[in-house]
């Protein structure tokens, strides 16, 4: 059977000098990741990588690029100061819209 996903994540896969990767939990995006790895560079820092990966912090990232930038580390990204979509609702605190979104009407015609 052929599965058009996988055929299209390996040939995104394929065309990537730079990886950067936060946490990571589904075994599939983990093998794509894999693959990646076993095709680019040492198994050494695919253990590090890898083992990683399902406990990263909200905000750290591994970037490596062992052809072109020749880096492997793990970094701190810095929290968003534009809309962050992936902020956890708090009860109580009105959620902002995102810049572009302000003064357009929902579907419901409401603001």
């Amino acid at each position: 059977m052929f599965d058009h996903q996988t055929a299209e994540r390996a040939n995104y896969t394929s065309a990537l000098t730079v990886l950067i990767a936060l946490r990571t939990i589904a075994p599939q995006d983990r093998d794509a990741i894999d693959a990646w790895i076993k095709v680019h560079d040492t198994p050494a820092q695919r253990e590090e990588l890898m083992t990683s990966l399902p406990s990263l912090p909200i905000g750290t990232a591994w970037f490596w690029s062992p052809g072109w930038l020749d880096v492997f580390r793990k970094v701190q990204v810095r929290k968003r100061e534009t809309f962050d979509s992936s902020a956890t609702p708090t009860v109580g605190v009105r959620r902002s819209k995102p810049a572009w979104w302000k003064g357009c009407k929902s579907p419901t015609g409401k603001a």
